[in-house]
């Protein structure tokens, strides 16, 4: 409700008040509905949408912009998440594929590097591996006999 103006004659006598009153239901209601939604994104459940059916104008662009936000938070921490699952079961040909702008794309671009890198090194390792463990078997060996003391004198020899 607007606090009204007092109405005054020509000769500056009051002769009553004149309020205005705003519908605001629709404007409640949204407001009531972003705070949902907020509470919602917050608690990190981005699935949820603002309902479109009867905003027009100003409040229905409002609706579309944060249901855009809501869409693009949801699929690129969806696809960061299926991504990560994968490399937690060796899986690595899973990327992401979306089309995502600025921080999104750049974590994209990243975790897809990453992706890559450990395609390359993983074999390499595998190779690698048989090798590395005949060496330090070889060493832990050598180390024990060098710190175990002599039958015939009861040292330990000298590295």
């Amino acid at each position: 409700m607007n606090p009204g103006k007092n109405a005054a004659s020509i000769a500056g006598a009051q002769l009553g008040r004149v309020s205005l009153w705003t519908d605001r239901t629709e404007e409640v209601a949204i407001e009531e509905e972003v705070g949902e939604l907020v509470e919602t994104a917050a608690q990190d459940d981005f699935s949820q949408r603002l309902i479109l059916a009867g905003k027009e104008g100003f409040m229905r662009q409002l609706a579309e912009g944060i249901n855009r936000i809501m869409e693009t938070t949801h699929q690129g921490i969806n696809e960061v998440a299926q991504m990560l699952k994968a490399l937690a079961d060796g899986n690595l040909a899973q990327h992401m594929t979306g089309n995502f702008q600025g921080q999104f794309a750049r974590l994209q671009h990243d975790a897809n590097a990453t992706v890559e890198q450990l395609r390359e090194i993983v074999p390499l390792m595998r190779n690698s591996a048989p090798c590395a463990i005949r060496m330090l078997n070889s060493m832990s060996v050598r180390r024990t006999w060098q710190s175990s003391p002599s039958p015939a004198t009861g040292s330990v020899p000298a590295a």
